[in-house]
């Protein structure tokens, strides 16, 4: 049976023009065909773009749409999916599809948005609302023969059940494939870019049934990682990826790939939309955050502090953030630490706050999942609690 990947890009994909540059080595992909074929013969590649943003420029109507549509992949039959991404913010959207992606439960639920037709990246730019709208049309006939087929735009339509509420998956048990998110730190333009080196090892970790085990992935020079253990550590170098607590849990090389630590047990929520505005606030030195009030009274739905150490806090921040908790704004602390969290994660402290070893990034996306189902600090806190 024939295996098919698709590579949902959302980066700028080009035509292939040998002056072309893209930001985070997407246009490698269209320029990838003969290498994707001799690598991976008999392997059907469906190249979509989803978005044309640098990864700086990301919202969350954009973010929930990659994760529509690697679920309709997988729907369509896609036997795994592989996400090109510029690197600024990967690790946030690899969290995020990894918390929605169906691999120990059934799925995201509802839509997270309010249009039904399909979008471009130009009405989601020019958008203020909900995306909405008929999918733009290509720039020109992307034709690449049997091996891959090209398509324009997504639809934003989610076709998930309407069930909420909590469920608990029974282990590292993948309904979908693999999932794999990559980029490139060197760009195509650049002395020995590393996208199409990146695109190839992720197909490679796509194509492997083990990997949807381990939930979403990024892949990146030769070493793959758990969506929530990795951070990006180095704005510049080539090994700009990481994962402090665990590190990489499996390689790539020529002969294949390698896994060299067990899945974990993975639990889940259906989710129903991301929820904006949460805010990520950092404590430092000085008398707290006086943007705390301000935020909280033009409609912070909710917000995580990344605190001084383990936990710590300034008093004055204190006092403000436990008058948004009385507000009923969920606050989630975590720490500006690589690593670490605050104490007790996955609990409310007296204060009223749910506490979390996530990075703070990464909590903000958990929260605005999780304000879709409850607003209740203890619920969000049981959130917390489960993993990933």
């Amino acid at each position: 049976m024939t295996q098919r990947i698709d590579i949902l890009t959302t980066g700028a994909m080009p035509s292939q023009r040998k002056d072309a540059v893209a930001s985070s080595g997407e246009d490698v992909v269209d320029h990838a065909v003969n290498a994707l074929h001799k690598c991976f013969p008999g392997v059907e590649f469906v190249v979509r773009r989803v978005c044309c943003r640098d990864s700086s420029q990301m919202t969350t109507d954009i973010l929930w749409g990659i994760g529509v549509q690697v679920s309709r992949s997988f729907q369509d039959g896609a036997d795994g999916v592989v996400v090109t991404h510029s690197t600024d913010t990967i690790e946030e959207t690899a969290y995020f599809l990894d918390l929605v992606g169906d691999f120990s439960c059934s799925g995201l639920s509802g839509s997270g948005f309010s249009g039904t037709n399909d979008t471009s990246d130009k009405q989601v730019d020019e958008g203020s609302g909900r995306p909405n709208g008929q999918a733009q049309a290509s720039d020109e006939d992307d034709s690449h023969g049997p091996v891959v087929q090209i398509s324009e735009g997504i639809s934003m339509e989610s076709s998930f059940g309407p069930a909420r509420g909590r469920i608990s998956g029974s282990g590292p048990k993948a309904a979908n494939g693999p999932t794999v998110i990559t980029g490139s730190i060197r760009r195509a333009g650049e002395m020995a870019p590393q996208g199409l080196a990146n695109l190839l090892a992720s197909c490679k970790v796509a194509l492997e049934p083990d990997s949807a085990q381990y939930g979403a992935l990024v892949v990146a020079n030769g070493e793959i990682h758990l969506a929530r253990e990795v951070v990006k550590v180095n704005s510049w170098i080539l090994d700009a990826f990481e994962s402090p607590v665990c590190g990489p849990v499996g390689f790539v090389g020529s002969h294949g790939v390698d896994f060299v630590a067990k899945p974990l047990r993975r639990s889940c929520t259906r989710y129903t939309a991301l929820v904006p505005p949460v805010d990520l606030v950092t404590a430092s030195i000085g008398p707290g955050d006086r943007s705390i009030p301000a935020l909280v009274d033009v409609g912070c739905r909710g917000l995580v502090v990344e605190s001084l150490g383990y936990g710590n806090l300034p008093q004055e921040m204190v006092r403000d953030l436990q008058s948004a908790a009385k507000r009923n704004v969920p606050v989630v602390i975590t720490t500006r630490c690589l690593s670490g969290g605050a104490p007790n994660p996955g609990t409310v402290d007296d204060s009223g706050f749910v506490a979390t070893n996530l990075p703070g990034p990464k909590a903000r996306i958990k929260l605005m999942l999780a304000l879709s189902v409850t607003n209740d600090a203890s619920e969000i806190a049981q959130i917390f609690a489960q993993y990933p």
